[in-house]
């Protein structure tokens, strides 16, 4: 398995929840944690340009459960919704203006006004990205659960395999043959009789890691059934495009979209993982 340790050049995005309530059970995720920090002081209604150009104190992503009939099911059947964090130029006679809201606001039941910064003259919508819903195995002895994740023109579906050791990823091009591999198939590490911490690293066919998930440095790391904030880190290589997968183009947006959109179903696939531990947590109660 070829990773990216020698790599120095990593996108580290950071998943929260429990920022503006302990009841919503929403995730977030930010570029940093300064970003996040500034966001729960401000409840996003404040962003601050970074040195890097980008916007500090808004999340890239949000996850939120849904109030469907999959809310009144175990924690593991529950379906959610996740948004995409967009910001627009309010001024009409920018160039970007109109490009931006015929693809992220053609579909008014599917995106929400956040707040309009005078500061910046932008505005700042909450889209929806991404569908999840979850489906338990309940009579296969090798499956534990299916995801499957609906996006605008494509699908993938996340297959969790009893014991925990991988994901599949089916019915999607660009991660066809792709795994999230748990602990390298070490299976259940204990020290000193308390369990430590989960990584999934997402590998190709070829052997070749394209991101991983680590929730070493997660809040309340040794009570996991307390409240938390930090769930879990995804760091990944900076890069446009990929190597080993589809040569789609990086897309870009106004300010604040840096990401493929093969990241972006990265970062969608980490919220499953994360919701689907957090589940087993409470499970373990």
């Amino acid at each position: 398995m070829s990773g990216f340790n020698s790599i120095t050049d990593l996108h580290d995005l950071q998943f929260f929840s429990n920022l503006t309530s302990i009841i919503s059970k929403t995730i977030y995720c930010f570029k940093s944690e300064q970003s996040m920090n500034h966001f729960k002081k401000n409840k996003g209604k404040n962003i601050i340009r970074g040195a890097d150009g980008l916007f500090e104190g808004l999340p890239l992503f949000s996850c939120e459960l849904k109030r469907d009939g999959s809310y009144m099911l175990a924690a593991d059947s529950t379906n959610y919704t996740i948004y995409k964090y967009v910001i627009i130029p309010s001024d009409h006679s920018h160039p970007d203006k109109k490009f931006l809201e015929e693809k992220y606001l053609h579909n008014s039941k599917k995106y929400k006004l956040i707040d309009v910064n005078a500061q910046y003259n932008v505005s700042i919508y909450k889209c929806v990205y991404c569908e999840v819903i979850n489906k338990v195995a309940f009579m296969s002895l090798t499956k534990k659960r299916r995801s499957i994740l609906k996006f605008d023109n494509e699908s993938l579906t996340m297959v969790f395999h009893n014991y925990h050791d991988y994901i599949t990823i089916t019915d999607n091009a660009m991660f066809e043959g792709n795994q999230w591999i748990f602990r390298d198939n070490e299976g259940n590490v204990f020290i000193d009789d308390l369990y430590i911490n989960d990584r999934y690293k997402l590998v190709n066919r070829d052997g070749h890691v394209a991101a991983s998930y680590d929730n070493s440095r997660r809040s309340n790391k040794w009570l996991t059934t307390t409240i938390r904030e930090k769930l879990c880190d995804l760091r990944f290589p900076v890069v446009t495009n990929p190597p080993q997968y589809s040569s789609n183009p990086k897309i870009q947006n106004y300010k604040n979209d840096y990401l493929s959109t093969f990241h972006e179903n990265i970062v969608c696939m980490v919220f499953v993982i994360a919701n689907y531990i957090r589940a087993q947590e409470r499970d373990r109660k």
